[in-house]
């Protein structure tokens, strides 16, 4: 265990020894993002379930909104997506009983997430829409590229490519302006599918490039497993390299949407070189994540055989 973490822990100890529940809350958030920064999901889920359990009971909305906004997004990953939609949904209604409008940006980026990832695109659009008018009301700056970077794929997947080039712009800019590695990191894999659809392959190839060096750099595993699949999907060449890497990730990681991305690819790049065993396995096993999670893939996920044009979304 590293020395910081080993640290944290200690901290949680002596704040249970000494029953400061509110010092121990604090304690379980940091931990559970520490987790899932890195892409222990399960692990962040735990400590992040004890700290909701601990802020209903000292009834602090702040920290009770937070931490089920945080659980929100962790459900999201591993694919448990209607618990992520009502997480999201507590933490929103938390904050607007206790009067913190403001807060509420960030849970709305997580629903709009579980929205677009069940296919319900409509709510998507209405609750993306409304969190970025939060942002700018509320100059929440911070918040502002994440908010771009979900309409860049809600509004992909709806056919308005357009307004999703102008979002992804703004989205990466704002990223980078408030130096925020994580923000960046998905910005530059939801730029690189928008390059793919228009095909900008070599443009594609530099964001995810990017992206690596930020997640390598960051340990940001979640996001890694997304940038091997695009770079797999997108270049025959690359996908013996990247191909086996993305899967692995994500299913160690229990990230059930990024596998089905990575198995979705994999089975195109089968397609284009006549593997056809390999692809009804690698079909077989993203159609089993789509009927146990619910799960819909973006319409840009791979719909074309790997070496054309089209390339992936998330």
């Amino acid at each position: 265990m590293p020395a910081a973490l080993e640290a944290v822990h200690l901290a949680l100890e002596g704040y249970r020894r000494a029953g400061f529940a509110p010092g121990e809350g604090a304690i379980l958030t940091n931990l559970a993002l520490h987790h899932g920064q890195r892409g222990r999901m399960r692990h962040a889920l735990g400590w992040q379930q004890e700290g909701i359990a601990n802020a209903r009971s000292l009834g602090q909305p702040i920290s009770l909104g937070r931490g089920l906004n945080m659980a929100g997004l962790i459900h999201s990953y591993l694919g448990e997506l209607d618990q992520a939609l009502a997480c999201t949904t507590e933490a929103i209604e938390t904050y607007v009983r206790a009067g913190h409008h403001s807060f509420v940006i960030s849970p709305r980026i997580n629903r709009v997430i579980a929205h677009h990832a069940l296919g319900r695109y409509e709510e998507a659009l209405a609750d993306g829409t409304e969190e970025l008018r939060l942002c700018h009301s509320h100059r929440q700056q911070h918040s502002e590229a994440g908010a771009h970077e979900i309409l860049v794929r809600v509004h992909r997947d709806t056919g308005r490519l357009d307004l999703a080039g102008t979002h992804a712009g703004q989205a990466l800019r704002r990223a980078r302006e408030t130096g925020d590695p994580a923000n960046e990191t998905d910005c530059l894999i939801t730029l690189a599918g928008l390059h793919r659809l228009h095909g900008r392959s070599d443009r594609a190839v530099e964001c995810l490039e990017e992206a690596l060096r930020i997640t390598h750099r960051c340990d940001f595993r979640h996001q890694e497993a997304d940038a091997h699949t695009q770079l797999a999907a997108g270049d025959t060449d690359l996908a013996s390299h990247h191909g086996d890497r993305a899967p692995a990730i994500a299913r160690a990681l229990e990230l059930r949407p990024a596998e089905h991305r990575a198995l979705t690819a994999l089975a195109a790049v089968a397609r284009t070189t006549g593997a056809t065993r390999a692809e009804a396995e690698h079909t077989a096993r993203s159609l089993r994540i789509h009927e146990e999670t619910g799960y819909r893939p973006s319409p840009a996920d791979v719909p074309a055989p790997a070496g054309t044009p089209d390339g992936t979304g998330r």
